[in-house]
């Protein structure tokens, strides 16, 4: 802490302000303007699918803001990609059926924590794929567990089947968009350093072709 202030002249920042980066970070301010902006691109943006392999690419002009607003490699927002992560909008209905207090704990400090650090992700960056991970993992795994809990707390087995349907397809969707979006990430590497792997890649998924 010491050593922050020595540097920085406080105690709470550790250098990150003054990185070699595309922004000026020590004149970002608090960015509260940005926080809709990026909402909406990291969490609910739709992805830009494309008739060619791998059948998204990346859209980086996803929102129209009379300002600057940092979008890079944004593929498509976190809860569009992986729809689990809609379970969370349920978290009121599964805190009333939840009775084990730890479990109701974990759900919460996994939405709450999760969505704090998108914010500050946002405020302190902007919208690029990568910079989701950080809090992606408490979003997914709030939403499984919320979705378990719900699931559990039906009464029907009609009801139970047409749940688990739901899970099906957004499994087999998001393991599919996942690939898809692994392969845009890496595409240029690949067709420039590994070409035939790229081609192996691209014609056993367009088997097709």
């Amino acid at each position: 802490m010491w050593y922050n202030y020595a540097r920085f002249e406080s105690i709470f920042e550790f250098g990150a302000k003054y990185q070699l980066t595309i922004t000026n970070m020590t004149t970002l301010g608090s960015r509260i303007w940005a926080v809709p902006t990026g909402i909406i691109t990291n969490l609910f943006s739709i992805p830009n699918f494309i008739l060619d392999f791998p059948f998204l690419t990346n859209h980086n002009d996803l929102t129209i803001f009379y300002g600057y607003y940092y979008i890079e490699n944004m593929i498509g927002g976190l809860f569009v990609l992986v729809p689990i992560c809609f379970m969370n909008f349920f978290i009121i209905k599964a805190n009333k059926k939840i009775e084990n207090k730890n479990l109701k704990i974990l759900i919460n400090t996994l939405v709450i924590v999760g969505l704090v650090i998108a914010v500050l992700s946002i405020m302190m960056a902007g919208s690029n794929q990568r910079y989701i991970i950080d809090y992606a993992w408490m979003i997914i795994l709030s939403g499984i567990l919320i979705f378990m809990r719900i699931y559990n707390s039906l009464k029907t087995e009609e009801a139970k089947g047409i749940l688990s349907k739901f899970l099906a397809v957004i499994t087999v969707y998001t393991f599919l968009i996942g690939i898809a979006s692994g392969i845009v990430s890496e595409k240029s590497y690949m067709q420039n350093y590994s070409p035939e792997e790229f081609y192996k890649t691209k014609y056993t998924i367009c088997f097709w072709e």
